[in-house]
């Protein structure tokens, strides 16, 4: 999935986790865990801001994928992509200065 979405975001950019559903799932998703993603994306504080990640989003819509293989969890369905990709354009899941729930000390 790095690779590919190297490939698409020519910036040099790794969007690596787009997609990502928590938790023991089937090999292919037909359900919606778009929420549970961006809860995840938020508690984990993986992305540092929204802008390449919907981006990245932005340019996979344009594909018109039959199916999504992210790098954790099941493959996505092409009837739930949308779900999933409304959660990443309408959502604030950038990190907050949490990780995990616990406020992150900066030292200087």
């Amino acid at each position: 999935m790095i690779s590919f979405l190297k490939k698409i975001d020519n910036s040099g950019k790794e969007i690596s986790d787009l997609f990502i559903q928590p938790g023991k799932n089937k090999p292919i998703i037909s359900s919606d865990l778009s929420d549970d993603m961006i809860q995840l994306y938020r508690t984990m504080g993986i992305f540092g801001s929204e802008g390449p990640v919907r981006q990245t989003t932005r340019r996979l819509v344009k594909l018109e994928p039959k199916i999504i293989f992210p790098m954790h969890g099941g493959c996505i369905d092409a009837s739930m992509f949308p779900s999933y990709t409304d959660a990443i354009m309408k959502n604030e899941f950038a990190y907050s200065g949490n990780i995990l729930g616990q406020k992150v000390q900066i030292v200087t």
